[in-house]
């Protein structure tokens, strides 16, 4: 989602894994309550587990989206007009020289 920046983006996910994990424990017989601490988080081991697995994922997302978006938009994107040596020989924008004894310079010396 472009333009959200990423404590939205983790303030939704949190809401919506709490909500999730609020249904599993309403709804299922093998959560119970803890009687200290967040009323959110199932006090099993195995869905103490998922609610980890299910943060961390979010964060990587998270952290991976937002850093391909910064790379987008920060680099600019350059077009190379040159596709062959004669477009590179054609044209007259850009410098450019062979020095001696070089391999470039030895292919199109005997070409």
């Amino acid at each position: 989602m472009p333009g959200m920046d990423s404590g939205c983006l983790l303030a939704m996910t949190w809401l919506l894994a709490s909500l999730v994990f609020m249904t599993i424990n309403h709804t299922s017989s093998h959560f119970q309550y803890m009687s200290l601490g967040s009323h959110w988080l199932p006090r099993m081991d195995s869905g103490r587990l998922l609610v980890l697995t299910w943060l961390l994922a979010s964060l990587v997302f998270m952290t991976s989206y937002s850093g391909i978006l910064t790379s987008m938009l920060t680099v600019p994107r350059v077009t190379i007009p040159i596709d062959s040596i004669s477009d590179l020989v054609a044209q007259s924008d850009l410098s450019w020289r062979l020095e001696a004894g070089t391999m470039m310079f030895n292919i199109l010396g005997v070409s």
